[in-house]
């Protein structure tokens, strides 16, 4: 029998530690240089199978020694979870009351209290979405997978007892664990990606397969043993290729989990299965500096990410080079030290006792202070007057639900359409079309219309406003845009409809694009078609139709966020939030940049003499002044992106509803 199938070889193996390197590394390393490694996120997944391998490997060997405690197995992670992941956190609540606006700090809130819980996954999978925020603005993102892992080992020792118990077959119940959790992966990557990604029962299935080998390991069964035995080193090659490939060709276009995550997750349990003994194992993974690594894999996971992320706020953009650098060994530095004046003396006191009512209370107590920061909305008077304009103008939609989430359509158009607003007082006779800036400008429209007791505005769509057979819209977009012409068409009380295609949408642009980027575009006609097929359909039903001119593109505002954040000039030094370069445009630039634009503006107009084009530049640009900026006044004019704001959509609407009444007798 081979040693690495018997119960002696659950005992600590350094290769393993040195597999944990093999998959921290790349995950720093993509998150500090995204173009260096571009599947270096795929590390998690090696992570999972690991997991999976050492915790089931201890829990079948207490199984079978008779010495099984669910509440001694709960104690373990205790003292091998709680402690970094309460610095860290700890950490981050302090260094957010100091950096973060009030938005931010509310959202921190928020994800300390879930990774206090192990439920941050389900709080990302829940913000996934259209006008969520970057990724790398969020510094507890990272906690996702460890939800998952902790939500797995929630049942799974329970699982595996219930069975042991009733001499049940373990190894069937991994295997129906491994193939159902798998196939739901495979599933939802097509029709829920977030849920794929986010979801514990689509991503157990590498921590059974981790399990998997935990099993055969206590459990020999003579056809792996053999094949093991054979093929050892050439197994442990095969694995480290295909964890490499995966590095390589994996990268976040890809519809990831899916088949990709075979690429890591088989890869590592062939090298967890080939033993300290395969050829990788024994001269790469056993070496001295990989074992190291990984042994403060933990806390350098968690350090790094929400370093990288604070340093992404503070500098409105992706932090120069050498500063991710050193951000990379301060994580590094930082993770040793958690390490060896933390984690390890609280996992070899001999106080145990007193250390796990300690950890709990604490972790318990970071959850509370998670809630009251959310609850208290971010605490807004930290940076009262102090930065560029006021934070509280950064919201869009806070009174969305002054609306009744209804528009004239069926169910099943509604699961579709993400924006179905209407008023609850009266019926709507205008309408917007529109994909999210037709959205965003719904919302000022509504509400003055209901502060100036004027016709009141429905809201339909959430897509691109075209009609007819237009390549680029196909699928779910084309049956959107059919559900919205049918209702919009067939409601006699709608005798005007605004439309809002966002120029990035005609053009398929990025929110921030560049003159040279508009003029490459090749969907110029396309965008014309779509939008002249919508303007005939509507003004044969008999309605006005009114096109909205878009505004400059902008990054998010929260990158355009800029001041001190302490009142001491010595902490500034360090402690200044920078804005985004691109937050501000002069207004010939701006115009020079969509020359392109303007000409499909003028070419549906000649194309269509009726319709009615609305151009709020000269109110978000100082033209006199040759200037467009993300701010007027002291409010931002825009929020989520390149959206209008509460404060920007409010004051368009005012002006575009006292000038609506000579516009439509044109």
């Amino acid at each position: 029998m081979s040693s690495q199938f018997n119960a002696h070889s659950i005992s600590y193996r350094p290769d393993i530690d040195g597999l944990r390197a093999l998959a921290i590394l790349p995950v720093v390393l993509f998150h500090a240089f995204p173009n260096l490694l571009p599947g270096g996120f795929i590390g998690v997944d090696i992570f999972f199978v690991i997991s999976g391998y050492l915790i089931t490997s201890i829990l079948l060997k207490d199984i079978q020694a008779g010495s099984y405690s669910i509440k001694t197995f709960y104690a373990r992670r205790v003292r091998r979870i709680f402690p970094a992941l309460s610095v860290v956190l700890l950490f981050c609540l302090a260094l957010g009351w100091i950096v973060l606006t009030a938005v931010e700090y509310r959202s921190l809130g928020k994800h300390a209290a879930g990774g206090a819980g192990f439920i941050a996954n389900f709080m990302f999978w829940k913000e996934a979405g259209y006008f969520d925020a970057a990724g790398d603005t969020k510094p507890l993102l990272h906690l996702w997978s460890l939800g998952i892992e902790e939500q797995f080992y929630i049942v799974w020792p329970l699982l595996l007892y219930f069975f042991a118990k009733r001499s049940w077959s373990i190894l069937w119940l991994i295997l129906i664990v491994t193939l159902l959790s798998f196939g739901l992966n495979l599933w939802q990557i097509g029709s829920n990606p977030s849920a794929a990604f986010y979801s514990p029962l689509s991503r157990s299935w590498e921590l059974a397969l981790g399990a998997f080998l935990a099993y055969q390991a206590l459990h020999p069964a003579q056809v792996f043993t053999s094949i093991i035995e054979r093929h050892r080193s050439l197994l442990s090659g095969l694995g480290l290729v295909m964890v490499a490939v995966g590095f390589v060709v994996i990268n976040e276009s890809r519809a990831f989990p899916g088949w990709w995550a075979l690429l890591p997750a088989v890869g590592s349990a062939l090298l967890i299965a080939s033993g300290p003994h395969g050829l990788v194992n024994r001269f790469i993974l056993s070496q001295r500096i990989f074992v190291w690594v990984g042994l403060i894999s933990f806390p350098l996971y968690l350090w790094h990410w929400p370093l990288l992320s604070f340093a992404r706020i503070i500098y409105s953009e992706t932090p120069p080079f050498d500063v991710r650098v050193v951000i990379v060994i301060l994580s590094t530095v930082l993770a040793a030290l958690t390490y060896y004046l933390i984690e390890k003396p609280i996992r070899q006191s001999s106080f145990k006792r007193p250390f796990i009512i300690f950890l709990s209370l604490l972790m318990f107590c970071i959850c509370i202070a998670g809630v009251t920061v959310y609850k208290t909305k971010g605490v807004k008077s930290r940076h009262a007057g102090m930065l560029n304009a006021d934070l509280a103008s950064l919201d869009m939609g806070a009174d969305r639900k002054r609306w009744a989430n209804e528009c004239g359509i069926p169910l099943e158009a509604k699961l579709i359409l993400n924006s179905c607003y209407s008023p609850k007082d009266k019926k709507a006779t205008y309408a917007v079309w529109g994909d999210s800036k037709g959205e965003a400008i719904f919302y000022g429209l509504a509400r003055e219309a209901v502060n100036q007791d004027a016709p009141r505005w429905m809201m339909i769509g959430n897509s691109i406003p075209m009609a007819g057979e237009i390549p680029r819209l196909q699928g779910r977009n084309v049956r959107k845009n059919e559900y919205v012409t049918d209702a919009l068409l067939k409601n006699k009380d709608i005798k005007a409809v605004l439309l809002v295609p966002a120029t990035r949408s005609i053009f398929s642009l990025g929110e921030v694009y560049t003159k040279e980027d508009m003029d490459a575009s090749p969907h110029f006609d396309e965008g014309l078609l779509g939008v002249s097929n919508a303007i005939e359909l509507l003004e044969k039903a008999g309605k006005r139709v009114l096109l909205l001119v878009d505004h400059p593109g902008f990054p998010d505002p929260k990158s355009c966020i800029s001041g001190g954040l302490t009142q001491s000039e010595f902490f500034n030094q360090f402690l200044y939030r920078k804005e985004n370069p691109l937050c501000i445009m002069t207004y010939e630039k701006h115009m020079y940049t969509n020359e392109r634009y303007r000409l499909w503006l003028k070419t549906l107009q000649t194309k269509h003499p009726s319709l009615i084009v609305y151009d709020p530049t000269s109110l978000v640009c100082d033209v006199a002044n040759n200037s467009c900026g993300i701010s007027k006044d002291g409010q931002f004019l825009y929020s989520y992106g390149d959206h209008y704001s509460d404060y920007g959509n409010s004051m368009i609407a005012k002006d575009f509803l006292e000038k609506l009444p000579s516009l439509l007798k044109k």
